[in-house]
């Protein structure tokens, strides 16, 4: 239900950002350990149960799923499918002692997909991010999703709906058939092309949950002890540096966990 507002959007200007809550397993499972305080184990399992998740739902989870919609995105919006550079954090870390300490501090955690015009090209990226209690994307609820994207004459365009669950999924496949049957069938640019992705440029502090050790590993604006974990808000750093550094602690033996922190 997205990609054909972003097409059509482009008739009347170019479109600056697309991102947003574009993964109903992802949502569902937040969403649960917010409200009731559940481990992610368990509420995995309901999901299974409940058909939100797949048999194997590393797809899902690990954002990937997410990914691939968001360079379908991009395609549609800027003629250029993300391939290189490509960077996404999942929810598989996060623990019910995380989601409290969030709400303690009056944010809500969403997984989101962010694409937009760089500099250099685009940007793609998928992760974890805290947001304050009264933004839009903490009432999106269960396995829905929002969706938005800024239109540089249009302006901000919001869609919600079901991204998850057996009919949510049949509909969708019976909305592609019935355009193939009217004639649609190119959604993007002729001229479409394969490109790097820059993340370089895309900055903001992030949440990081770690092990007290390593706190000294990233640079820290804030941080507080709770056992052997450190909790801390970094300084302001690129997604792509963020990415890396967990990318390289975790190849040590690390385990952590890290949100993009939006004010």
């Amino acid at each position: 239900p997205v990609l054909g507002p972003i097409h059509n959007c482009l008739n009347g200007g170019e479109i600056t950002q697309v991102r947003g809550i574009i993964n109903g397993t992802t949502n569902y499972i937040l969403t649960r350990m917010s409200q009731e305080g559940s481990s992610y184990e368990t509420v995995l399992r309901d999901a299974q149960r409940l058909g939100y998740a797949e048999a194997d739902p590393t797809a899902d989870v690990s954002g990937l799923d997410a990914l691939r919609k968001i360079m379908l995105a991009c395609a549609v919006a800027y003629g250029v499918l993300p391939t290189d550079g490509l960077l996404h954090e999942g929810i598989e870390s996060v623990t019910a002692a995380d989601v409290a300490h969030f709400q303690s501090r009056g944010y809500t955690c969403r997984l989101i997909a962010s694409g937009g015009k760089s500099d250099d090209g685009v940007y793609a990226y998928v992760e974890p991010v805290l947001l304050r209690d009264g933004a839009a994307e903490c009432s999106v609820l269960q396995n829905f999703n929002m969706a938005r994207y800024e239109g540089e004459c249009a302006g901000s365009i919001v869609l919600i709906g079901q991204g998850a669950g057996r009919w949510p999924t049949a509909s969708a496949v019976l909305r592609d058939l019935s355009g193939i049957l009217r004639g649609e069938r190119e959604m993007f640019p002729a001229s479409l092309k394969r490109g790097e992705v820059d993340n370089s440029a895309a900055c903001h502090s992030y949440y990081v949950r770690l092990p007290a050790e390593l706190a000294g590993e990233l640079p820290a604006a804030s941080a507080e002890l709770d056992g052997e974990l450190c909790r801390m808000i970094t300084e302001p750093m690129s997604v792509s540096q963020m990415h890396f550094a967990a990318a390289e602690l975790r190849g040590r033996g690390a385990e952590l966990f890290f949100a993009a922190v939006r004010e």
